[in-house]
């Protein structure tokens, strides 16, 4: 299985390099973060539906 990481202190660095303020790229990391967990969340409820789904179809299959 493979983990995926934000590596929000770098993420938060560029960002201040960039010219963002500390609070400014701790909420823009914080946001980030919550759009990828979310966008991950969705994903992970389509591909479970879908594989329930053709599951149901295979014969004798006891899920």
């Amino acid at each position: 299985m493979t983990t995926l990481v934000f590596d929000t202190y770098d993420f938060v660095r560029r960002l201040q390099d960039a010219g963002f303020s500390e609070t400014q790229a701790e909420i823009l990391t914080q946001l980030q973060q919550e759009s990828v967990d979310a966008t991950l969340e969705q994903f992970h409820n389509v591909f479970c539906c879908k594989l329930h789904y053709y599951l149901k179809r295979v014969p004798d299959y006891d899920y």
